[in-house]
Parts: C-alpha cells; sequence; structure tokens
C-alpha cells in the first residue's frame, strides 16, 4: 500500500522486513529481537482483552 515508515527511520515493520532472508539471521541474530517484542505486545493486548470480556460478562 506504501502507507509504511521509509528506511531512514526506524519501525518494528522495518527491522522485521531486515529479517526476510535467512543469511541476515545467520549473520546477524539478534536482529530477531523485534520479534520477540511483537509477540510481547500481542500476548498484552490478547491478556487485556481477556481480561475486559471476565470484567464485563463474567458468564
Amino acid at each position: 500500500l506504501g502507507f509504511a515508515v521509509k528506511p531512514p527511520l526506524i519501525s518494528w515493520g522495518l527491522m522485521l522486513q531486515d529479517t526476510a532472508t535467512y543469511s541476515v539471521i545467520g549473520t546477524y541474530p539478534w536482529i530477531l529481537s523485534p520479534v520477540g517484542f511483537v509477540l510481547v505486545t500481542v500476548f498484552a493486548f490478547n491478556a487485556l482483552g481477556d481480561g475486559l470480556r471476565d470484567a464485563v460478562d463474567p458468564y
């Protein structure tokens, strides 16, 4: 779509895009750290949603 942040800026999406080739992962294994942050963020929002659902509709 072309709505993404351009390469001089830093974003999780650009960092994940850099891991598209396996050779990059083999050479720079620390580049996978954004994956961990994305997973933690997604799981946190999932837990928050479950908690809100239980608070609003406990049955």
